[in-house]
């Protein structure tokens, strides 16, 4: 029977790049190992996923160094920026480097770049690719419409049905809208005027998506209808309630197919409102679709999730980091706890997200599960007492700061040291670039005539 033991320096050095702090580099990846001259990073196509409770170092000891080597290596990015710190920190290197940096700023909607979730399946509309709108315009709905946690208990049916009208007022609307009237707000209009829709729709091709998607509503008893609206319109009115949010989201001032093939850092700078739960997983989804539809995959795009598990659960998530891989995208997932992410994508989504992950990094939890299924992962020891855990329960809660057990395939488990980003110098510009304010436009809708 073969025991687990703690891998070598050497042997860790046979399966990690090093990288010096002052030269450039060709890949990024996340430290897992210093010297005195270099750093160690895994720098192939495997996602990560880091475990790290509130305080743990997270964002210090994993993600800056792996946004700093990302815009070493030229490469693209996007980063759920929880508080506007990265931003901060990064904003003047990134000027510097002559990055197209663009900032959806859902905590303070009045500063950085308007984003329309509308925008990218409208472009494909109006190109003649239908199909591919109709196809996106499935998964903007469900982010809009979909339950905010993972419930087998609750009734798919209203969710569903307020996603089918979604995807058909959308519809509508690129048919017959002006591209400026294409938003949210118009969405709601037509649902406040759906009799008269109801009787436009009639005239659509019974074949047609909009129809298909709009008639089981039109069609439907009187209770039920109402029933589906008032779903419809409990979900949207979360969008429209906050003006200055609503504005933001009525337009789109950068090219979402972009991202990938020009150098580009995206950051998602958020509030923890419900909001943000839903616009964050859908924003990563749509520069996923943009980036997994255009011919230039040279560059390779980053997407870092910081709190991973108080977001919408990301719909199709595994077949999204399975075919990752070969778009040269690259997910690293930041979590506080196994616990928590069980709550939002239920234990079989969870079991099987932690087997497509190929890199774990732990840092320290608190939750008997996590701490539980990190112990089991780097296996047990032959001691002199007997066979015995290769790091307990125990130990696990009391790793020092900046200290990490990393599980990556065919090596031993690894327990290192971790430098936090403060005591590297980068020598990176440490100007801070400002936001600039969003264009105080009046929002245009859309109305029947």
């Amino acid at each position: 029977m073969a025991y687990s033991r703690w891998a070598t320096v050497e042997e860790l050095k046979s399966k990690l790049t090093p990288v010096s702090y002052d030269s450039e580099i060709k890949k990024s990846g996340i430290p897992m190992m210093y010297d005195e001259n270099n750093l160690y990073i895994k720098d192939d196509e495997a996602h990560t996923l880091v475990i790290g409770s509130t305080g743990s170092g997270k964002t210090q000891s994993t993600m800056l160094p792996q946004l700093r080597l990302a815009v070493k290596a030229q490469e693209s990015f996007i980063v759920h920026d929880v508080k506007g710190e990265i931003y901060d920190i990064l904003s003047g290197e990134l000027k510097k480097q002559n990055y197209n940096t663009i900032v959806i700023n859902l905590d303070n909607p009045t500063l950085g770049n308007n984003y329309n979730p509308l925008s990218l399946p409208y472009e494909l509309y109006k190109n003649g690719q239908k199909d591919k709108a109709i196809e996106l315009l499935e998964n903007v709905g469900y982010y809009f419409c979909c339950n905010e946690t993972f419930n087998a208990s609750i009734d798919p049916f209203w969710n569903n049905s307020a996603t089918s009208l979604f995807i058909g007022l959308a519809l509508y609307l690129f048919d017959n809208a002006k591209e400026e009237e294409v938003n949210i707000s118009s969405l709601l209009n037509l649902v406040s005027e759906f009799d008269k829709l109801s009787e436009e729709v009639k005239k659509y091709d019974k074949t047609s998506p909009t129809y298909i998607n709009l008639s089981n509503i039109i069609l439907a008893p009187n209770e039920t209808k109402g029933s589906i609206l008032s779903v419809f319109i409990q979900n949207m009115r979360l969008f429209v309630s906050r003006e200055t949010l609503l504005k933001m989201l009525s337009s789109s001032n950068f090219d979402m197919t972009n991202i990938q093939k020009d150098k580009t850092a995206l950051f998602i700078i958020s509030n923890n409102k419900s909001t943000s739960r839903r616009l964050i997983p859908l924003i990563i989804e749509e520069c996923y679709y943009a980036a997994t539809n255009t011919n230039d995959k040279t560059r390779r795009l980053n997407v870092v999730i910081d709190d991973f598990e108080n977001l919408i659960p990301i719909k199709d998530f595994n077949n999204m980091l399975t075919l990752a891989r070969s778009f040269n995208i690259k997910f690293s997932i930041f979590i506080r706890s196994i616990l928590e992410l069980r709550n939002t994508y239920g234990a079989e989504g969870t079991e099987i997200l932690k087997m497509v992950f190929g890199n774990i990094v732990y840092l320290l939890a608190n939750d008997t599960e996590t701490l539980e299924d990190i112990s089991k992962l780097c296996g047990n020891q032959q001691t002199e007492k007997g066979i015995e855990p290769l790091i307990t329960v125990e130990d696990l809660k009391l790793l020092n700061n900046f200290e990490a057990v990393i599980l990556i395939p065919r090596i031993n488990p690894i327990k290192s040291k971790l430098l936090p980003d403060y005591q590297i110098d980068w020598k990176f510009s440490d100007e801070k670039v400002a936001l600039k304010e969003i264009e105080n436009k009046e929002v245009k809708t859309f109305n029947i005539k």
